[in-house]
C-alpha cells in the first residue's frame, strides 16, 4: 500500500526526481555517444538568446513559439500556463527550452527514445508550472500585485513592441 506524500516533502521529491532524470539522461548520452552516426538536424532549431535576435527574426520566433504553446496547452490539457505567459520571463525561458527540445526530439534524425525523454522534461516543467507564483487567471495577469487584462491582441501588441524596440536599438 502506497502512502501519500506529505506536502512538506513534495519539493524534495520533485528535486530528487529531477536529479534521477538528469542522471538517466547522462547515462543514456554516454552509452550512445560513440554508437550513433551523425544525425540530420536540419529540422531542429539551434538554441538562441532572445536578446540577440534581430527584429524580423524576433517577431517570427515569438509567433512560432506562441503557436507551439497554444498547441502544447491543447494537446496536453495544460492549465498551469496562463494566457499571459509571454509577460513572465521565467515562463518564456522554460517554454522556449521545451519548444527547442521538442523540435529536436521530433525531427527525422532524432533517436527513438528522444520523444520519451522530452515527455519526462515536460512532466518536470509542469511540476514547476504548478508551483509558480503569482497565479494569473484568464483575463487577470498578476505581476507585483497589479492586475492587467490581456488577450490575443495583447500578445500581438507585445510582439510588435519587442520587434520595434529591437529595430530602434539596431539603428
Amino acid at each position: 500500500m502506497t502512502r501519500p506524500v506529505p506536502p512538506s516533502a513534495r519539493g524534495e521529491l520533485d528535486e530528487l526526481l529531477g536529479v534521477v532524470s538528469e542522471l538517466v539522461d547522462r547515462v543514456l548520452a554516454i552509452e550512445q555517444r560513440d554508437q550513433r552516426p551523425e544525425q540530420d538536424t536540419a529540422d531542429a532549431r539551434p538554441p538562441f538568446c532572445w536578446e540577440e535576435l534581430e527584429a524580423e527574426e524576433l517577431r517570427e520566433t515569438w509567433h512560432e513559439l506562441g503557436a507551439w504553446v497554444r498547441w502544447l496547452c491543447e494537446r496536453f490539457r495544460i492549465d498551469d500556463i496562463p494566457p499571459c505567459w509571454y509577460l513572465h520571463g521565467d515562463l518564456v525561458e522554460e517554454l522556449t527550452g521545451l519548444w527547442l527540445a521538442w523540435l529536436g526530439a521530433y525531427h527525422a534524425g532524432a533517436r527513438s527514445e528522444d520523444p520519451v525523454r522530452w515527455l519526462d522534461w515536460l512532466a518536470r516543467a509542469r511540476a514547476r508550472f504548478a508551483r509558480r507564483s503569482p497565479r494569473c487567471q484568464i483575463n487577470a495577469h498578476k505581476e507585483h500585485g497589479s492586475p492587467l487584462v490581456h488577450g490575443e491582441g495583447d500578445f500581438t501588441a507585445f510582439v510588435d513592441l519587442q520587434a520595434a524596440t529591437t529595430i530602434a536599438t539596431e539603428v
